[in-house]
C-alpha cells in the first residue's frame, strides 16, 4: 500500500518510513520530564506508521534468532513476577521490555525490506549535534547538567547520554566507508565534536571506550586508503593535542585515576566503593538464587530502591538466574556468528567487543536506544554491508 498526499501525488513507503525512523531515533535523546513528550509523541508516531507497514511485511518474514531469544528473554522475564520478591517492580519492568520487544520488531522489519539504517544513523548524528549546541549555550548548566555538573545534555543520565554518543561514532563510521569515496574529514570532525560531548558527561565508560573506538575507526578507515600514512598523521596531529587540552582538567579523568587508585589499594571515589558492594551484594544473590533468580528487576529490594548493579551481568544473574543470563548473551553469541558468515568489517567486531565490555560497568537490558542498535548491528552483518564495502573502497 501507498500514502498519498494533495495533488494525488504518490510517497514511496520507504520515504515515509525512513522519516519516522529518523525522527524516532532523534527523540530517544529526549529523557528529561520538560522534553519527553517529544518522544512519547513520536514513539506513537513510529509505531502506528510501523503496524501499518509491517502487516504487509511480518507475513513473509521470519524471525531471525536473536529475535526469538530477545521474546523468550521477555517471557522468562514475566515468568519471574511469579517468584519476585518485588510483584511490582517486575511488573513495571516486565512492561518495558515488552515495549522495547515491539520496537526491536519494528526495527527488525522496517530495515529488512526499507532499508532504514540511514535514517537511523542520521538519528543519532542530529541527536548528538543538537546536544552540542546546548553544550555550547549559556544555559547549559541551568538546564542540561545534573546536580553534581555532568553534562547530560537533553537527557536525564550523563552514562547513558555517552553510550549513545558511542554508537553514533560507530554508525556514523560505517556510514562514510560504504562511500566511493570514503569521507575520513568528516568522521574526524564528527569524532572530535563526539568526544567534547563525551568529556563533558564526565564518564569513565565513555572517555576510554569512546576514544579507544574512534582510534579503531581512524585506524580502519584510513588501512583502505592510498594516503593511510598522512591521513593518519594528520588526524593525530589535529585531534591529540586538542583532546589533551580537555582531558586535563576533566572530572571523567580524574574518576578514572581514582579508579586505578582504587585497584592499586586506594580509597579511589564513591562510585568506585559502590560499585565494588553492589558486586559484593550480587555475589551473595547469585550464590542463594543461581537459576532462576530473585525476579526481573529485583536486584533493588537487596541494595535499595533504584540502586541498580551497574553491572549487566550480575543484574541479570541476580534477576534471572543463569538461564536468563543464557539466554540473554546467546544474542552476542548469534551475532558474532553471523559475522563470521558475512565477512564483516573489523569494526564490527571491536563495537561488539566494547559493548561487553562496557557491560561491566552498566547496565543496558532495558536501555531502548541499546537494543535498537544491537538489532541494527545484527542487521548490517547479515545482509553483508561490509562486502560491497570492499568492493566500493
Amino acid at each position: 500500500m501507498n500514502f498519498r498526499i494533495v495533488y494525488n501525488k504518490k510517497i514511496d513507503n520507504s520515504f515515509i518510513i525512513r522519516i519516522v525512523t529518523f525522527v524516532f531515533t532523534v527523540s530517544l535523546f529526549f529523557e528529561r520530564s520538560g522534553n519527553i513528550l517529544f518522544f512519547y509523541c513520536s514513539f506513537l508516531l513510529f509505531a502506528i506508521i510501523s503496524s501499518i507497514l509491517a502487516f504487509n511485511t511480518i507475513k513473509n518474514t521470519m524471525f531471525p534468532i536473536i529475535l526469538w531469544r530477545f521474546i523468550l528473554f521477555v517471557f522468562l522475564s514475566g515468568l519471574s513476577i511469579i517468584w519476585a520478591i518485588n510483584k511490582i517492580y517486575a511488573f513495571q519492568m516486565l512492561i518495558r521490555l515488552i515495549i522495547i520487544a515491539f520496537i526491536i520488531i519494528f526495527i527488525y522489519l522496517n530495515n529488512k525490506k526499507y532499508d532504514t539504517i540511514n535514517a537511523y544513523t542520521f538519528g543519532l548524528v542530529a541527536g548528538v549535534i543538537i546536544n552540542f549546541l546546548l553544550y555550547l549555550s549559556p544555559y547549559r548548566s541551568i538546564y542540561f547538567e545534573d546536580p553534581s555538573g555532568r553534562f547530560s545534555g537533553t537527557l536525564n543520565n550523563a552514562n547513558s547520554f555517552s553510550i549513545l554518543i558511542i554508537f553514533s561514532i560507530y554508525f556514523y563510521f560505517r556510514y562514510c566507508i560504504r562511500k566511493k569515496k570514503p569521507k575520513q574529514l568528516y568522521f574526524i570532525i564528527y569524532s572530535l565534536v563526539s568526544s567534547i560531548l563525551i568529556l563533558s558527561t564526565d564518564s569513565r565508560k565513555g572517555l576510554v571506550f569512546g576514544l579507544l573506538l574512534i582510534i579503531v575507526c581512524i585506524y580502519y578507515m584510513n588501512k583502505e586508503s592510498k594516503h593511510a600514512k598522512g591521513i593518519t598523521l594528520i588526524s593525530v596531529i589535529f585531534l591529540i593535542p586538542i583532546l589533551f587540552f580537555l582531558i586535563r582538567n576533566n572530572e571523567g579523568f580524574n574518576r578514572l585515576i581514582l579508579f586505578f587508585d582504587f585497584l592499586r589499594g586506594g580509597e579511589g571515589d564513591q562510585s568506585t566503593r559502590w560499585r565494588v558492594y553492589f558486586l559484593i551484594e550480587g555475589f551473595k544473590i547469585i550464590k542463594s538464587n543461581f537459576f532462576l533468580g530473585v525476579g526481573i528487576d529485583n536486584f533493588q529490594t537487596f541494595t535499595g530502591e533504584g540502586l541498580y548493579a551497574h553491572n549487566n551481568y550480575i543484574e541479570i544473574l541476580s534477576d534471572l538466574g543463569v538461564i536468563g543470563f543464557i539466554l540473554l548473551y546467546s544474542i552476542y553469541f548469534h551475532i558474532y556468528r553471523t559475522f563470521k558468515k558475512s565477512h564483516a568489517h573489523s569494526v564490527d567486531y571491536w563495537l561488539l567487543i566494547i559493548v561487553m565490555t562496557m557491560e561491566l560497568f552498566f547496565v543496558s537490558y532495558y536501555f531502548r536506544a541499546f537494543w535498537i542498535s544491537i538489532i541494527y548491528l545484527y542487521s548490517m552483518g547479515s545482509k553483508g554491508y561490509s562486502s560491497s564495502e570492499q568492493s566500493q573502497n
